[in-house]
């Protein structure tokens, strides 16, 4: 005798997984991408894995999000994998129009793509695209983070190539040619054909038919052989308990360790009253333009740096001397 079952159809929302290497522009393009969404009157949930406190970063999104999760001092590709369900699971229950989410610098999608396949029937999201983004400087010159930054492109279904005027035009070819080698099947895309498509699904009223089954549990997520190297980056966090002066910020920023893979601070100036600033390195390279950030966040003035084997005591005592010398910080 064979048993019929009747499959429910079931209005869907769209999901945005956006992927990249510390320093891509993850947070950029989400900030973009938000923007253009709220223009056209498109509600947003958002989900920020970030390294040691993902609150600094959502304070610049959150004036164009309608929710804002932020899943910090965790990886979602492993540690943080439960909470990240359930924070997607809170998102599906809300009303508004579609889910963004933006790992970290390090991890590995393929869990995370896998488990939102798996849990489909739960999580009512479709569909699902992975938007990987690449950094034109530093692609493929990573040294041994080469396999985790390729990784990372797999399973994506779209990407785009984020500080283009920064390489030469060679450089940028075979960048594109590289691409289309590791990615046959995915979109290339730039930020503004991203925002219109992605606005184009959002406007989309879908209906799919659940799968009979939802048996997640007998089918743990795949991790890639090179699933290590997403966790020898370690983090930490400092904080200032006064304003900086604005002409010491760069410098401390150019004079942080080779090491430090990734720096993000929000500080008060003494010298505007009006607003906090989002200062970045990544690399050694500095942004000339600080991003301002409303005073109303809450989140206290404070620094993370990103990378391989920090000291938090030295990083402390160099921020001490460098920004502060007469101020007490605390790591």
């Amino acid at each position: 005798m064979i048993d019929l079952a009747i499959a429910r159809v079931v209005e869907m929302r769209p999901s945005i997984l956006i992927s990249g290497f510390l320093g891509a522009g993850k947070t950029t393009l989400l900030r973009h991408l938000l923007k253009h969404l709220k223009t056209n009157d498109i509600k947003a949930d958002v989900i920020l894995n970030d390294y040691a406190n993902a609150m600094i970063d959502s304070e610049t999104l959150r004036e164009d999000s309608e929710s804002i999760e932020a899943l910090g001092a965790s990886c979602a590709c492993c540690e943080g994998m439960d909470f990240l369900i359930e924070m997607v699971i809170k998102a599906t229950e809300s009303d508004n129009d579609i889910l963004l989410t933006e790992l970290n610098g390090t991890a590995d999608p393929l869990p995370i793509v896998e488990s939102f396949t798996l849990l489909e029937n739960k999580f009512k999201l479709f569909p699902r695209w992975h938007v990987c983004v690449i950094d034109a400087r530093h692609f493929e010159e990573r040294s041994y983070h080469n396999r985790l930054e390729r990784d990372q492109l797999e399973t994506a279904s779209h990407y785009l190539i984020s500080h283009q005027e920064e390489v030469s035009t060679e450089r940028l070819a075979n960048i594109r040619l590289r691409l289309k080698e590791i990615l046959p099947a995915a979109s290339f895309v730039t930020e503004e054909e991203l925002a219109s498509q992605v606005l184009s699904l959002a406007l989309a009223k879908k209906k799919c038919i659940l799968n009979a089954t939802n048996d997640a549990a007998s089918n743990p997520p795949s991790k890639s052989p090179y699933h290590h190297l997403s966790h020898e980056i370690t983090a930490c966090q400092i904080l200032f308990p006064q304003r900086v002066k604005i002409e010491k910020i760069k410098p401390w920023l150019k004079s942080l360790p080779d090491h430090v893979m990734r720096a993000k601070g929000l500080f008060d100036l003494t010298d505007d009253l009006q607003k906090r600033y989002l200062y970045e390195r990544v690399g050694k390279d500095i942004p000339d333009t600080p991003y301002p950030v409303s005073l109303k966040s809450t989140v206290p003035s404070s620094a993370i740096l990103i990378g391989p084997e920090l000291n938090p005591s030295q990083l402390l005592e160099h921020a001490q001397a460098t920004l502060l010398p007469e101020a007490q910080l605390s790591s």
